[in-house]
């Protein structure tokens, strides 16, 4: 496998956001959990929506239970989870709390294979990205074991259509969307500082060197 796999994460955030464009757009509540996903569904996620989101950096894993809960008090309404795999991790047993209570929430993963936000700080600092990558395994698959219907994505195409067929179900879902994990996040209007170009360049040239040094040694 390439260095680039999967969809764009501001893809996914723009199909996301062009497929629910209509006239339920109103009355749609999206939540973002915390990580690089608030960052995208933020930036690219558009039009009239209500939001709901964490005033915190570090609450991980909001996302679901929230859902689940904006779920059980607003009957009818469509609810959109964005989560990233390591935010899912966190809450992970709310899927079977899900599939017990059978709300029709769809749960978007933003499936990096990593902390992204945190691969990100290092490298900004000029450190070498460590100890970030995760190992997923099938979240679709495990979302199915829970109960919860479950489909991975790989395309936009395909993740087009598989919003369309659950936008009118009427039960739970999750789409394990799988991202490209090396898209570069940046706040809208916002300019890198020089240093932080200057250490993103020289933590890449640590990976790449570690890289070399490691196969030198196998």
């Amino acid at each position: 496998m390439g260095r680039r796999s999967g969809i764009r994460p501001s893809t996914v955030a723009l199909t996301l956001s062009d497929e629910l464009s209509d006239e339920r757009a109103d009355d749609t509540t999206v939540i973002a959990d915390v990580g690089l996903n608030t960052l995208w569904l933020y930036r690219y996620f558009l039009g009239a929506r209500r939001f709901v989101w964490s005033s915190s950096f570090a609450t991980m894993g909001f996302a679901l239970p929230a859902a689940i809960g904006i779920a059980r008090r607003r009957s009818g309404t469509r609810i959109v989870a964005g989560v990233g795999d390591g935010g899912l991790a966190v809450t992970l047993s709310e899927l079977a709390t899900l599939a017990t209570l059978d709300e029709p929430v769809v749960i978007c993963v933003f499936n990096n294979r990593r902390l992204g936000a945190i691969r990100f700080e290092q490298e900004i600092m000029g450190w070498p990205e460590f100890g970030s990558a995760l190992h997923n395994g099938d979240l679709a698959a495990l979302a199915r074991a829970f109960g919860v219907p479950a489909t991975t994505v790989r395309t936009r195409a395909q993740l087009r259509r598989v919003l369309r067929d659950v936008a009118g179900s009427g039960t739970p879902h999750l789409l394990d969307i799988i991202c490209d994990a090396h898209e570069i996040p940046a706040p809208a209007q916002h300019r890198p500082a020089a240093a932080q170009v200057f250490a993103y360049g020289l933590a890449l040239a640590r990976e790449a060197w570690r890289a070399v040094a490691g196969r030198g040694g196998a």
